[in-house]
């Protein structure tokens, strides 16, 4: 019984974080990229976009902006991200 509880917690984490990155998305490019700008969480942002597959042109937008601002290391996470599929 008690792994079943378990189970059912780790899926109810994974649906939030989910649900989290994808109203991210829903919200800004703006708001996504200062997620992902943000080194605390970054890698939790990036697994979670992997998850619900974001629409391309939202990730050029950001990568675009954040190459016009000089933001590498937003670079580097978006290309991180490509690089994974």
């Amino acid at each position: 019984m008690p792994a079943t509880i378990k189970h059912n917690t780790n899926h109810q984490k994974q649906a939030n974080t989910d649900h989290v990155a994808f109203l991210y998305l829903q919200n800004t490019n703006q708001s996504l990229r200062a997620r992902i700008a943000n080194p605390r969480y970054r890698g939790e942002t990036i697994n979670a976009l992997s998850k619900i597959n974001p629409p391309i042109e939202s990730l050029r937008k950001i990568y675009k902006a954040a190459l016009e601002n000089e933001d590498y290391e937003t670079c580097d996470a978006i290309k991180a991200f490509f690089e994974r599929f």
